[in-house]
């Protein structure tokens, strides 16, 4: 195997996963690299990144690759790009919006039941500033994490939904091209992705 060399890094995985898959249509042997200690602390991957590894004698025509997916992607927000001032930020502000779900919930559900057993809450995060939430984090009982969704162009239309179970991401399904219909789901087993299936319809024959 050639010596693999860091073709660029996201700072969500299904991002990856997806640009690892186009790459390996075209004839790339793209790899995927992350560390979030085995699934149980996902959100080290905000700091350090999820990145795309291929062999060194590929990385031009991947870079091309890389390019051309680019040039039809639409702008990322500007918190959505790594940085340590913007990650800090994000940790900060999911510290207090957990804490804050954390205490209504408890309190709503004993309300309603007279139990203080935690039946559900939603995180919700404004990630470019307009008012209106375009991440949505669900959370089960135990404070467990069980998926989310978000609209990845802030055009207010959700596109992007995954499902965890355990603290481990078990599925994923995605509008790529923001057209209204899915067109990428990815399954997971054990945290590793095990199937892709991505059929962007501007491709469509």
């Amino acid at each position: 195997m050639d010596h693999q060399v860091v073709l660029t890094s996201f700072v969500y995985e299904h991002d990856a996963e997806l640009l690892a898959a186009e790459l390996l249509a075209e004839g790339i042997d793209a790899l995927v690299r992350k560390d979030d200690c085995g699934g149980m602390r996902p959100g080290i991957t905000n700091e350090r990144g999820v990145e795309v590894l291929v062999p060194a004698a590929d990385l031009p025509t991947a870079s091309e690759v890389l390019r051309r997916g680019e040039s039809i992607a639409p702008e990322t927000a500007p918190e959505a790009k790594r940085g340590n001032n913007g990650c800090l930020s994000f940790l900060i502000t999911l510290l207090i919006g957990l804490g804050a779900g954390y205490v209504l919930a408890h309190g709503v559900n004993y309300w309603q039941t007279g139990r203080v057993d935690l039946v559900g809450v939603r995180f919700f995060e404004d990630r470019n500033g307009d008012g209106e939430p375009d991440l949505v984090n669900f959370y089960g009982k135990g404070d467990q994490f069980i998926g989310g969704k978000s609209d990845e162009n802030f055009d207010g239309k959700w596109d992007f939904w995954w499902k965890n179970e355990n603290a481990i991401q078990t599925e994923f399904t995605r509008d790529s091209d923001f057209n209204g219909v899915v067109d990428a789901r990815a399954r997971y087993e054990h945290g590793v992705v095990a199937e892709v299936d991505w059929r962007p319809t501007a491709r469509a024959r």
